[in-house]
């Protein structure tokens, strides 16, 4: 085989494990594989602002952020409350490789990982999953908090470190990305020609009326919205019903209509409102 042909199938076949990830994160949430149909369908419908890979050349993120769905996937599968041992097992060991190789793929991916771990941390404070999976921090709410600011105190040690390193060892492999940010902002105004090719690109700059009203044609951004307005609400009735000490069903179904007290339901909410 060409090894142009190579790269172009592992580039699509990456696309297709992409969307399957995709179909099964939406099954597992709703608990129909209609939903996962709705939602490969929009992600083909919006090609054009889900991916760039028609029309530029497959960059980093197209190679790992394919790995990124089958952990958001595998992740949310090992929320569920009615998972058995092994169905855990197997989650965790799926969130871990893809983990791993999403990091290895992409350089900028702790930035994802961490607002993933707020997002579990938000929820392990607010006591939403079961403890044997999250529940590493033990005790009260204000406990919690002092823990984990202590454990981050600790933490600082090693960003000193870091940075005297740097000092006698300059890293300069991502300082275009910092230039970019301070020259976004304002805060630098000498520009090269990775700067003026950067700011040149759609997908860094502001989203234009014509990406809303695309999305709004294609009914994806009204549904959207609605469906998270109505997660959000039903979060935030959870999370106040936590605080007054109230107890929460240990298995939820959707005919119950409390779709906030689902542990896998809260984790996309509050990583979706992170990530923005």
């Amino acid at each position: 085989i060409e090894p142009v042909y190579f790269y172009i199938g592992i580039v699509f076949g990456l696309q297709g494990i992409y969307v399957t990830a995709l179909f099964v994160t939406s099954w597992l949430m709703s608990g129909t594989w209609l939903a996962g149909m709705l939602t490969v369908a929009w992600f083909i419908i919006n090609r054009v602002d889900t991916t760039r890979i028609e029309y530029s050349i497959p960059l980093r993120e197209n190679w790992a952020l394919p790995y990124f769905a089958c952990q958001i996937a595998a992740l949310t599968g090992y929320l569920k409350s009615n998972l058995n041992t092994y169905g855990e097992r197997f989650c965790y060991l799926l969130m871990s490789a893809s983990t791993y190789t999403f990091m290895m793929m992409w350089e900028y991916s702790h930035y994802l990982l961490f607002l993933q771990a707020i997002s579990l941390f938000l929820l392990d404070i607010f006591s939403v999953e079961q403890s044997d999976k999250l529940n590493v921090k033990k005790g009260s709410f204000v406990a919690k908090i002092i823990k984990v600011i202590n454990f981050y105190l600790v933490c600082t040690l090693t960003i000193t470190l870091n940075i005297i390193m740097k000092m006698f060892v300059p890293h300069k492999e991502n300082g275009h990305m910092l230039k970019f940010l301070e020259v976004k902002f304002g805060l630098n105004m000498t520009k090269n020609f990775t700067m003026n090719w950067l700011l040149c690109q759609e997908s860094l700059q502001a989203p234009s009326q014509d990406f809303f009203l695309r999305l709004t044609q294609s009914s994806l951004l009204p549904f959207y919205i609605l469906v998270l307005i109505i997660c959000f609400l039903s979060m935030l009735q959870v999370i106040f019903r936590r605080i007054n000490g109230k107890s929460l069903k240990e298995t939820v179904t959707l005919e119950d209509g409390r779709i906030g007290e689902r542990p896998e339901i809260i984790y996309h909410v509050i990583h979706t409102i992170l990530l923005g």
